[in-house]
């Protein structure tokens, strides 16, 4: 469902909206209530908040929150960045909160992620059905391990460097 907010004239505006997304700190993640926050989620929640529009968000794993939209049960899915692989079935909408793409190592591993060796000898972890796996494998990083989940993440890194 697409909908367009005019300065002169408001068009065929949903009275629900369901948004997809999996949780993401610091975009969206659950708080100490279990209440669902974050970056991206108070930018929506501000946006909707004046429009009488029911905004609904599910959280599910990520590539069930871009499959939701492709396939019509959700209207939309967040955050999220470009890729031409979404460009089949989605409209990129403008940018709803920064997104800055680092490497993490162990402190005395003595990585280098700056170095040319990096990209040949490093083996790298991401986030199963992300775009940063995207890039990484579609650059020929090493990637070898995903996981469903960011908690994961830094046991995945303590075994590849095992």
């Amino acid at each position: 469902m697409r909908f367009f907010i005019a300065s002169q004239s408001i068009q065929a505006l949903p009275n629900n909206v369901k948004l997809s997304t999996k949780i993401w700190p610091p975009y969206h993640y659950f708080d100490a209530q279990g209440e669902l926050t974050g970056i991206s989620v108070k930018h929506l929640n501000c946006s909707f908040a004046s429009t009488g529009i029911n905004l609904t968000i599910e959280v599910v794993p990520w590539g069930r929150a871009q499959q939701h939209t492709q396939m019509g049960i959700s209207d939309v899915f967040f955050s999220a960045s470009w890729n031409a692989s979404r460009d089949e079935y989605a409209t990129r909408s403008v940018d709803i909160a920064p997104q800055n793409w680092v490497w993490y190592t162990l402190k005395d591993s003595g990585t280098d992620t700056s170095s040319s060796d990096f990209k040949k000898t490093a083996k790298v972890a991401g986030t199963r059905g992300s775009n940063i796996v995207h890039w990484l494998k579609k650059n020929n990083y090493n990637v070898s391990a995903e996981t469903m989940a960011l908690d994961n993440m830094v046991s995945m890194i303590l075994t590849i460097h095992s």
